[in-house]
């Protein structure tokens, strides 16, 4: 949603005068950019959590909807998962031999 409304705004900005919508359109952004922080900082409490606690399995998954929430791999959170789940799969990997 905020890559959506991103490029809805972009697009907006370049339009004189401004469509009655452009002020709802950022103001929707923010609340999604909160949204999606929060959803963040939950899903990766459970993560660390699950290290912790050694459940590599959920770890693994909790870490993957993480980088489905943040997709873009620019995004220095999904790079963060990125190579924390590398380093579960690599543990789960271990645990299994």
């Amino acid at each position: 949603a905020t890559r959506t409304y991103k490029s809805a705004i972009a697009y907006l900005d370049t339009i004189e005068p401004k469509p009655s919508f452009f002020n709802e359109a950022v103001t929707e952004l923010g609340v999604a950019e909160t949204e999606l922080e929060t959803l963040h900082r939950d899903k990766n409490w459970q993560a660390e959590h699950a290290v912790n606690t050694r459940n590599w399995e959920l770890a693994a998954s909790t870490l993957r909807e993480l980088m489905d929430i943040v997709p873009d791999r620019a995004d220095p959170r999904h790079k963060d998962v990125e190579r924390r789940l590398l380093d579960v799969e690599s543990r789960i990997r271990k645990q299994r031999k």
